[in-house]
């Protein structure tokens, strides 16, 4: 996968043509006075002019305090203050839905951070989609009476995929499946930091469906209520539950009525449940299906999936369920994302 055209002409000029060179680039990493950091689909190294991915940082090209300002004045159009309310974010988003996140000094006005300065990092990540990744999941999601969708929380550790197939179960959501008797219906998306759809001038840069409405940078709770009374939504969608106010939240929408799609930071179900709030949405049955990913052997991969009384009803093969006996998936094989997907 070659790097993207919007996004090379954001890099500083002088390192952009050997950067571009490098293939499956999934984040670039600018630090002051620290080597580049490029993380691919295959390997994370330091980025070398010559040599292109080295695995030393010794022998990484560091990044200069003008370089960081260069990729900022060219996010910016020229005008700083322009991007000034999406810094305040953490991020920057690019069309393509690429996104530039950014750390520094913070400048905070009556307890809220109102903009950084001066900028010391930047990671440039690629936006990538997986359609059809989530389609594998249908048989288990999809009331087949109904052709509704079950309300789902994705459950993984960082970087295990959980986002992704949360994008592509809101695609499927909003177009309708046939072969799985899922029907299309109106869908609404809280995109609190812009990783489900990638939002740009108001317009989702990522495919999340002809029937998807996106509310863009605002806070979760709001957010889905303001979809709730403006967009009259049959399926709801964001992003990381697990704040206090969380449980409160999946109660009102269990008097709503509406059909609920989420993801959580976790890696078991004895895990999930120690926390006080999960455990209080957990015992709520409010989510009839719990899927919880890994990142092994690729990102995206299925562990096992459990119904509302925690029940195993699906394990990847070679893993054990409750009565201690090996599962084997419907299909015997993992389900992931990328190459090797089937």
């Amino acid at each position: 996968m070659k790097l993207p055209q919007k996004v090379q002409k954001i890099l500083p000029e002088e390192i952009a043509p050997s950067i571009s060179k490098i293939s499956g680039i999934q984040e670039i990493r600018l630090r002051i006075d620290q080597p580049i950091q490029i993380i691919t689909d295959k390997r994370e190294g330091f980025f070398d002019p010559e040599k292109g991915l080295v695995s030393t940082a010794l022998d990484g090209l560091n990044t200069k305090r003008e370089q960081i300002e260069e990729v900022l004045l060219k996010l910016s159009g020229g005008s700083y203050y322009t991007i000034e309310d999406s810094i305040s974010r953490g991020y920057v988003t690019l069309p393509g839905g690429h996104r530039v996140g950014l750390a520094g000094q913070v400048v905070s006005e009556r307890g809220k951070i109102k903009n950084l300065f001066p900028v010391g990092s930047l990671n440039v990540r690629i936006a990538r989609e997986f359609p059809g990744v989530a389609c594998r999941l249908l048989p288990y999601l999809v009331v087949s009476k109904s052709g509704s969708i079950r309300n789902t929380l994705f459950i993984s550790p960082p970087a295990a995929g959980k986002t992704t197939m949360l994008r592509d179960l809101i695609r499927l959501c909003s177009y309708g499946e046939k072969t799985f008797n899922l029907c299309g219906g109106k869908v609404g998306v809280v995109d609190e930091r812009g990783e489900l759809a990638g939002t740009f001038a108001g317009c989702p840069q990522l495919d999340v469906g002809p029937r998807t409405d996106v509310l863009d940078g605002v806070e979760k709770k709001e957010g889905l209520f303001w979809l709730l009374r403006s967009m009259s939504p049959e399926v709801l969608a964001c992003d990381e539950l697990g704040s206090k106010e969380d449980a409160g939240v999946v109660s009102e929408l269990a008097r709503a009525g509406v059909k609920f799609l989420t993801t959580l930071h976790g890696s078991s179900w004895e895990e999930i449940n120690i926390r006080p709030v999960i455990c209080s949405i957990v015992e709520q049955k409010f989510f009839s299906r719990y899927v919880f990913l890994t990142g092994h052997p690729s990102p995206g991969s299925i562990l096992e999936i459990r119904d509302e009384e925690g029940k195993i009803v699906f394990c990847r093969q070679g893993e054990k369920n409750n009565a201690g006996n090996r599962v084997l998936s419907a299909a015997g094989r993992r389900v992931a994302f990328g190459k090797g997907y089937e």
